[in-house]
């Protein structure tokens, strides 16, 4: 928006193209207050937007997590628990005497066990 005039040939000319220039200044700088606001206010409205994509990354990687987790803790547990059994199972055949075949086939290994051991009182 350029003030397109010819030189000014008095000195009242010289001040009204002065005030022109200054008008026209006043209206750029209008224009660029209002253009530094719609950017900061765009700014704003991108990190807003920047901070809610990442708390729903966030929220969905914690989910995922915690998931993979529970299923990761089932599993040990589940393995656990057979570990253990099978370590008792195999403390309760050596202690017995049992083999793997005999206690699959009923034998339990405490028919040779007095009573006293089976829970049984001794009559008498």
């Amino acid at each position: 928006m350029r003030c397109e005039r010819s030189l000014p040939k008095t000195h009242d000319d010289e001040v009204e193209t002065l005030r022109a220039l200054v008008r026209e200044s006043h209206e750029v700088m209008k224009d660029l207050r209002i253009l530094i606001r719609e950017a900061a206010e765009t700014a704003l409205a991108l990190e807003a937007a920047a901070r809610v994509g990442v708390s729903e990354r966030l929220d969905q990687a914690t989910s995922d997590g915690l998931i993979s987790y529970g299923t990761a803790i089932e599993t040990a547990i589940k393995e656990s628990t057979e570990a253990v059994y099978a370590r008792f199972d195999a403390i309760y055949d050596a202690l017995m005497s049992v083999t793997k075949t005999e206690r699959r086939t009923g034998h339990s290994g405490l028919e040779e066990l007095p009573d006293v051991f089976r829970g049984k009182k001794e009559k008498g």
